[in-house]
């Protein structure tokens, strides 16, 4: 059995924290994370862009926004 990348241990909160909600501490430690090339980063992006198309006023502007970014 695999156990995991090891930098990843007590970061949980971190990938369910909204970035706006962190304090330039917690956003320092997590910025290496972030950039890794980990799978929970690639699904932590996805998730933030999700989160970002609840901003657009017209669902065209979200889906288009959504399309861009996906291809």
């Amino acid at each position: 059995m695999h156990d995991g990348d090891p930098r990843l241990k007590g970061t949980r909160y971190s990938w369910l924290r909204n970035p706006h909600n962190m304090s330039s501490e917690q956003r320092r430690a997590f910025e290496p994370l972030r950039k890794g090339h980990l799978t929970v980063a690639r699904a932590w992006a996805i998730k933030e862009l999700a989160m970002s198309l609840w901003g657009y006023q017209k669902r065209g502007w979200a889906d288009r926004a959504w399309t861009q970014w996906y291809s």
